[in-house]
């Protein structure tokens, strides 16, 4: 048998097939435990009756937390190791190479950085996927490193992370944990995360020149240092293993009241 369907309607299909098996999923439940509401922002943006049954259940928020990463190696020797100068900017990616991450949105941002500010930025990534890193002046592409995660983390001046979704980013907490700015899309549970600090730069648009505009207002590394230790403030306030075990034991003690 002839499927008359072309790929791109067979993927069609299955999502929304899969769109359906998860709503009868979560009708099954007695509510849903979610970082904070803004997380599920884009939950069945496009199937209006289905979002509609998703807010009508109950929705606990209990935010995230995430270890601290380590820094085991100097930055200054990463970035010698690097060849970054030492007035140089430095500008990190880590997570999935995917357009849900805003890679595609990085990689451009780099190329026209490289091209519009000539040796004032550097800029690398670490992390796979589908989207090939650029072969670009002034980018490097350190592939997976999830051991020496916390060295590069630490190395950089800012940390970007212009993911066009997001439900509560662990590469955000990790950064903010060594102290990093963090520039970020304003989708999901990054609009929640910026209320509780000043060094979550929320950009509106999903276009590189929005990101290389927020980069020459706050490449300064007196200013990004300033901005960074805020997020590593928050971090320890509230995503430290500390009080992220603390809300969770909280929400557990008031579930099994309740049953």
């Amino acid at each position: 048998m002839v499927d008359v369907y072309g790929p791109g309607q067979v993927l069609e299909r299955l999502r929304r097939s899969t769109q359906d098996v998860e709503l009868d999923t979560y009708k099954q439940v007695d509510g849903l435990v979610v970082p904070c509401i803004e997380a599920i922002d884009d939950y069945f943006l496009d199937v209006e009756s289905h979002r509609k049954v998703l807010l009508t259940l109950p929705i606990f928020e209990v935010p995230s937390g995430a270890i601290p990463l380590r820094q085991t190696v100097p930055a200054s020797a990463i970035r010698a190791s690097m060849g970054v100068g030492a007035g140089q900017f430095l500008v990190a990616f880590f997570g999935r190479y995917h357009r849900h991450k805003g890679f595609d949105i990085f990689t451009k941002l780099a190329v026209a950085a490289g091209l519009r500010q000539p040796g004032r930025f550097r800029f690398f990534s670490a992390g796979l996927g589908p989207i090939a890193p650029p072969r670009a002046a002034g980018y490097q592409d350190l592939g997976w490193v999830s051991d020496r995660l916390g060295d590069y983390i630490g190395a950089a001046d800012c940390v970007v992370a212009p993911n066009r979704h997001t439900f509560f980013d662990l590469a955000v907490l990790e950064a903010m944990s060594l102290g990093k700015l963090v520039i970020t899309s304003a989708t999901g549970g990054n609009k929640w995360l910026a209320r509780l600090t000043e060094g979550i730069i929320l950009v509106n648009e999903h276009e590189p020149e929005a990101y290389l505009s927020r980069l020459l207002q706050l490449e300064h590394r007196e200013l990004a240092k300033h901005l960074g230790e805020a997020n590593r403030r928050a971090y320890e306030l509230h995503f430290s293993p500390a009080p992220f075990a603390s809300r969770h034991v909280r929400f557990a003690a008031a579930a099994l009241a309740n049953c």
